[in-house]
């Protein structure tokens, strides 16, 4: 799980070197779902929604040794809860899903799997607009 909840913090440290982001609160999903109340700032909730792991990386030498690493691919499913306040207008959340898909593609190009998003529903407990989007990563890494 540790190659999955890396690329949470590889696409918020992607996300915050982009200006576009300036004004977007980038944090850890909320535990429990307890969120603040009013939302006063638009806020991305970054969560690993689920990770498969693949068989262990065999490398092949010239010689055709074989040789099992460390590394396995992964595919992981990253969920990024969008919250935006009421006033803002439910037009915030899919330029914002936009810009993300900008950011995550140039960081991870071809890795990009697929990026999907909901509709933007009012959420009574957060008084916030909230749009839900996945991110669908294929990665390399060591799993520990």
């Amino acid at each position: 799980m540790v190659i999955c909840s890396n690329l949470c913090e590889l696409i918020k440290e992607q996300l915050r070197g982009d200006e576009r982001f300036n004004n977007i609160t980038l944090v850890d999903a909320y535990q429990y779902n307890i969120k603040p109340t009013p939302i006063l700032k638009t806020i991305a909730a970054f969560s690993v929604k689920k990770c498969v792991l693949g068989d262990y990386i065999v490398e092949i030498s010239d010689t055709g040794e074989e040789t099992v690493t460390d590394n396995r691919e992964a595919l992981a499913t990253i969920s990024i809860n969008l919250y935006v306040p009421y006033s803002f207008g439910s037009g915030i959340a899919p330029n914002v899903f936009e810009s993300m898909i900008d950011c995550v593609t140039a960081t991870f190009g071809n890795r990009l799997v697929s990026a999907t998003c909901s509709e933007t529903n009012y959420v009574r407990e957060s008084q916030a607009l909230v749009t839900k989007t996945e991110f669908v990563l294929r990665t390399v890494g060591a799993n520990g």
